[in-house]
């Protein structure tokens, strides 16, 4: 039997880099890394960053709070803005959507758990169909539930067959992670996916830095000509501004 130190290696090792991706810049990539390094200079300042736990909807909730800060509140009490629209295709299993009461009373309670506690709008929940038209959907294996264990059987049953239902709503972009929560605690669900229809943009300084450059420019030219205009002629010749932007040439 080989020991560890005299085992034969399993092969060559396949180093694969990452090149430079074609849509940024050196300069995007530059205003980038000073980001980061701002972030992380700033943690460390601060002692850094303190593990977050997840608070629940009721303990997230503060009066007077805005949608960005992670308040979660009724939807009808709450501003209209600071939302995105989400899809969440979720699937039940079989068993906990056997009548109309039961799928009605799951539905219920999704609907008012997102718009009473998460401050959702425009809700639509509805079935999706199975490509045979059947609103029972035959998984291709079997899927254990979500959630905790029962106490009464000690383990997980499997299930090949699920109704999905399909979520459609605003939320706040601190609502998912709730949201998620939610669906991994219910024994009912077997699997979700979530979807997010509207687009995101991440880019640092995309345009502000470019505006905030061209208005800085052209203050301190602003300010030059008025500086020049004042002065005499045998003083205004030799002015220059800050930026450089006109240096070298003299006022006539």
């Amino acid at each position: 039997e080989d020991s560890l130190v005299t085992r034969q290696a399993r092969g060559p090792k396949v180093v694969t880099r990452r090149g430079p991706s074609p849509y940024y810049s050196n300069e995007d990539r530059e205003r980038l890394a000073r980001d980061r390094k701002e972030k992380r200079d700033f943690a460390r300042d601060q002692g850094g960053p303190e593990p977050r736990a997840l608070r629940g909807p009721r303990e997230a909730a503060a009066p007077g709070g805005d949608l960005q800060q992670g308040i979660l509140r009724d939807a009808d009490a709450d501003p209209i803005g600071g939302r995105k629209r989400y899809l969440y295709l979720v699937m039940f299993k079989q068993p906990a959507m056997t009548t109309a009461v039961a799928m009605k009373q799951v539905i219920a309670g999704y609907w008012y758990f997102l718009s009473k506690q998460m401050s959702c709008k425009d809700i639509q929940i509805r079935p999706r169909k199975a490509e045979n038209g059947n609103t029972v959907t035959e998984l291709e294996y079997e899927m254990k539930e979500y959630g905790e264990i029962p106490r009464e059987t000690g383990k997980k049953e499997k299930y090949g067959k699920a109704v999905m239902m399909e979520f459609k709503f605003k939320a706040p972009v601190s609502a998912t992670q709730y949201i998620q929560k939610k669906l991994y605690n219910d024994n009912n669900v077997l699997r979700f996916m979530a979807l997010s229809l509207t687009r995101s943009f991440a880019h640092v300084g995309e345009d502000n830095e470019l505006l905030l450059e061209a208005e800085t420019r052209a203050q301190e030219l602003l300010t030059f000509f008025a500086a020049a205009s004042s002065l005499p002629v045998e003083f205004s010749a030799g002015l220059e501004p800050t930026h450089g932007l006109c240096k070298g040439k003299q006022m006539e």
